[in-house]
């Protein structure tokens, strides 16, 4: 949901899952919000990647969602916990499958 049609390229997504992998904490602190240059719109993607929980809550807030489904939103890529409720987990196994 915080990832929106169009607001990064396949390759630029596919360069960040990767750096993301193999370099997940310089990830964190390359990625900078705002397109532009080819650099800018990486970082962009490194951006969209770590925030989309965040971004995808402030969305769906506007719209009225229910706080327990915000929640859940929002704390899919924390680490998992033993009381985490049956739809996060099944979110995470989503979201670990794109």
């Amino acid at each position: 949901m915080g990832r929106r049609w169009g607001d990064v390229s396949t390759w630029d997504k596919i360069a960040a899952v990767l750096l993301h992998y193999f370099l997940p904490e310089q990830t964190r602190r390359w990625a900078r919000a705002g397109r532009g240059s080819r650099l800018d719109n990486l970082r962009h993607a490194l951006h969209v990647s770590a925030c989309h929980p965040q971004r995808g809550v402030a969305l769906l807030r506007q719209i009225g969602v229910e706080a327990e489904l915000l929640l859940i939103i929002g704390a899919h890529h924390e680490p998992p916990s033993k009381k985490d409720p049956p739809a996060l987990v099944l979110l995470r196994q989503a979201d670990d499958l794109n």
